[in-house]
């Protein structure tokens, strides 16, 4: 069942990633002078941190 504030929240969350992608994208290329796409940042980053979820787990 749908509630009226998942009915607004899921929208806005896409729209902001859109916007936040877009813009760091321009901000990547523009700005910083990159050749790269900043799929490759936000990818790296997500590994570094599923290695640290991971070790953080094996620890416990």
């Amino acid at each position: 069942m749908r509630s009226a504030r998942h009915a607004a929240l899921l929208p806005a969350a896409a729209l902001s990633a859109a916007i936040l992608l877009v813009g760091g994208q321009w901000l990547f290329e523009r700005q910083l002078g990159q050749a790269a796409t900043l799929s490759v940042v936000v990818e790296f980053a997500g590994g570094l941190f599923f290695l640290y979820l991971l070790l953080k787990g094996r620890i416990r």
